[in-house]
């Protein structure tokens, strides 16, 4: 399956080289299966990379945006996932078994504004064997929300992380 980017939107006050999961066919609406759509806008915002721009910013508008799989961030360069508020842009994890969300073996790792549950829907706090997050480098994580997974972040070597304002 390829996805292609479906349409472009200027996003007032967005970097440049912002990319928006909604142009990728994202719903966000916690019932249809996003993570095709949001990978796809990882891989697309990739060659922003080799361009100079020192990495890709990829915006999670409102919604909550079902992952059946695991999200990679195959590039070399800093990424930085913004949402509209830790509460309003969420990244619900919903395998059917155990793994990793998101795999982050890239320079750097921004979140800002957004959630990531690992929270099952059966009620419980979290399943045996869920991973949040796997990241290398920096780490910056900003009104960020990170739940529900049996171990929540993986930091493979890195050297300055900053949290603010997270729960």
């Amino acid at each position: 399956l390829t996805m292609t980017r479906t349409k472009t939107r200027a996003l007032a006050n967005w970097p440049n080289n912002g990319v928006s999961v909604l142009d990728f066919g994202a719903v966000g609406d916690g019932v249809n299966d996003d993570t095709a759509a949001i990978q796809a806008a990882l891989n697309a915002a990739s060659p922003s990379l080799n361009a100079g721009m020192g990495g890709v910013a990829l915006y999670v508008p409102h919604g909550k945006y079902r992952i059946t799989s695991t999200l990679t961030c195959s590039n070399t360069g800093q990424v930085l996932l913004h949402g509209e508020g830790k509460f309003r842009s969420v990244l619900q994890w919903d395998a059917p078994s155990p793994g990793l969300m998101l795999d982050c073996g890239v320079w750097g790792l921004d979140l800002e504004n957004i959630q990531i549950n690992g929270r099952p829907s059966n009620g419980d706090l979290y399943r045996v064997g869920d991973e949040g997050i796997r990241s290398q480098g920096v780490q910056r994580f900003s009104n960020t929300y990170l739940t529900g997974f049996e171990t929540q972040l993986i930091w493979n070597g890195g050297y300055y992380h900053t949290f603010d304002n997270c729960d």
